[in-house]
């Protein structure tokens, strides 16, 4: 059967008014002394043989449960309070910043609570705030990673490697049609280097739109958004 728990308010104020421990006051409420009434304590305080003090009258404010002292936050967690974005500052990268800040925070009070185990309260309470930050961490992090991507700022990793080894494929294969096809047409301005670079990008460019037109029917092809940048960077129409 659990112990029964006398109110902390009550226990102060029967010791107060008797001069007795905290303890005392507990022993003679779970001997049957009802601890509310101040003459029933000083009752049992004489029949001790213990002269009562002056006694004030209770007030509800004597009854109302006293707040636990907050606690200060630690120099680790002001640090990283420190490196966050200012509140003022909007936008979903620095709420992100925010609440990934806090999760370090919240994990290593759950850390912290962890190495007392005979306080299963305060681990209670420290697992719940963890596991709620850390909930509201992953949908934020889902909803603006949903986002980007919904905006074009991201692709699949698989997406960006064909797309990257696509592009490689297909100006290598031009490269290598420019090199047969265009070569007897430079070897004569040879002398002439400037005339020679200019027929060169002329051709090279033609060439590799005539790639860029095959890849679009290829299983390896281009992706489309790669296709624009290709084309300005070369030049190609």
């Amino acid at each position: 059967m659990p112990v029964k728990k006398y109110p902390l308010p009550l226990i102060k104020r029967a010791s107060q008014i008797t001069g007795k421990t905290e303890d005392t006051i507990r022993r003679w409420a779970k001997a049957g002394c009802n601890i509310s009434d101040d003459n029933e304590v000083l009752s049992w305080s004489e029949a001790k043989g213990h002269a009562p003090k002056n006694v004030r009258p209770i007030s509800p404010d004597d009854l109302k449960p006293t707040a636990p002292p907050r606690k200060q936050p630690k120099a680790a967690e002001l640090a990283i309070l420190d490196s966050l974005p200012a509140p003022k500052e909007e936008g979903a990268a620095a709420a992100l910043k925010r609440l990934q800040g806090l999760e370090l925070i919240f994990y290593s009070r759950l850390t912290s609570a962890l190495t007392c185990p005979d306080r299963p309260d305060l681990i209670g309470i420290a697992n719940s705030e963890y596991n709620k930050i850390a909930e509201a961490l992953r949908k934020y992090e889902k909803e603006v990673e949903t986002a980007r991507r919904d905006l074009g700022h991201l692709i699949p990793k698989r997406e960006a490697q064909d797309g990257a080894r696509g592009a490689a494929l297909w100006m290598r294969l031009g490269w290598r049609l420019w090199l047969s096809s265009a070569i007897p047409d430079l070897l004569p301005l040879a002398d002439d280097p400037r005339a020679f670079k200019a027929k060169a990008e002329e051709t090279f460019s033609e060439v590799l739109a005539v790639a860029l037109r095959n890849s679009q029917e290829a299983k390896l092809s281009i992706p489309d958004w790669a296709m624009p940048v290709i084309q300005e960077e070369f030049h190609i129409q």
